[in-house]
């Protein structure tokens, strides 16, 4: 082969290569917005089970702040993630055996300590049965602090009893039955149609269905209707931002940051939204942000994105430690091989 078609084959590869990349960085900028990140703990025990759960308030709203949530076992040690910002966690990859979900007591709530039992039977070929199990969990208020606070929860002082049977009949249907619980909610409003927390819910369950539309539609009544509730008004943003209405996503998210600056998931939702804006510093500093605050470090989708935006500015060994953090949160995820290979790309490039 001569010398010009030595370096017509090695311009070519690294066209090629030059073009795999900018496709790799244009997808991760272009995709969909993923609804309830973080809260999942994938290291597991080595089996093949899972533990999800979600959190709940005393008045039944799902928890709104980082909660750390510990898995305890006697053979194999302890897991721990935060619940993400809609109250939800989860622990994979697990054995059979028995296990202890612990939330340490606050300021204002009791300690939690629910023993979970996981049935390791095999199959008819002796193999064992992947298992998930759900386990609700409702938070319980302090003596000294009920009646500090003088616990009433207004948004349910006059709701009727049926349209509330089927909003807790809704909470415990969701985790496995979305559909399911949009009838209930959708049942409970036909009662009631100004229960903020039925609406809110709703939108939630929306978002899980990728329906954006009717989401921002519960999701503003319930603002409408409850104007501090800060759940309703960050499911709102990232409804409005799956719906490809940014300019209003910004705005609902930065009145969310404005009430609680620590909220990860609502830097990380933030960013995601002023990349849709082209304003690529400023979510470059939000996704940071996300990251440093705590349940930040199990934001995989931030540390993702952050290796799209240091990749073009050809920060590539910041891009390949941003990316590596994602596929070790998220070690089975569709692209997570893609990913591995576009890491050991920018590992052999120099910034």
């Amino acid at each position: 082969m001569s010398l010009h078609s030595i370096r017509a084959v090695a311009h070519e590869s690294l066209r090629l290569l030059r073009l795999s990349l900018l496709a790799f960085v244009l997808l991760l900028l272009s995709a969909p917005t993923l609804f309830a990140q973080g809260g999942t703990d994938y290291t597991g025990t080595g089996g093949v089970h899972s533990i999800q759960g979600r959190l709940y308030f005393p008045s039944g709203r799902r928890t709104d702040f980082s909660v750390k949530v510990r898995l305890e076992n006697m053979n194999t040690g302890s897991l721990t993630v935060f619940a993400d910002a809609y109250g939800t966690f989860s622990f994979r990859n697990l054995v059979g055996g028995s296990y202890t979900i612990v939330i340490e007591a606050s300021e204002y709530y009791e300690a939690v300590r629910e023993a979970v039992f996981i049935d390791d039977g095999g199959n008819q070929l002796g193999r064992s049965t992947a298992r998930v199990i759900t386990v609700p969990i409702h938070l319980q208020f302090k003596r000294e602090a009920r009646e500090k606070l003088g616990v009433l929860n207004a948004a349910l002082a006059n709701v009727p009893k049926k349209a509330l049977d089927l909003y807790y009949k809704a909470l415990e249907t969701a985790p496995s039955d979305a559909k399911k619980a949009v009838e209930l909610l959708n049942g409970a409003l036909a009662i009631y149609s100004e229960f903020p927390l039925a609406l809110s819910e709703l939108g939630v369950q929306y978002l899980r269905l990728n329906q954006p539309g009717k989401a921002s539609e519960a999701l503003s009544s319930a603002v409408r209707l409850s104007p501090e509730d800060m759940e309703a008004r960050l499911n709102l943003g990232i409804a409005l931002l799956n719906q490809g209405e940014f300019q209003r996503a910004e705005e609902e998210l930065r009145q969310v940051l404005k009430k609680n600056e620590q909220l990860a998931t609502g830097h990380m939702y933030l960013g995601m939204t002023l990349l849709k804006l082209n304003k690529h510093d400023e979510a470059e500093r939000e996704f940071l942000r996300a990251t440093s605050l705590p349940g930040g470090e199990y934001l995989a989708q931030a540390y993702k994105y952050l290796g799209g935006l240091y990749w073009r500015k050809g920060e590539f060994r910041q891009a390949a430690d941003a990316l590596e953090k994602y596929v070790k949160l998220s070690p089975k995820a569709p692209d997570a091989e893609r990913i591995r290979n576009t890491i050991k790309e920018f590992r052999s490039k120099k910034n």
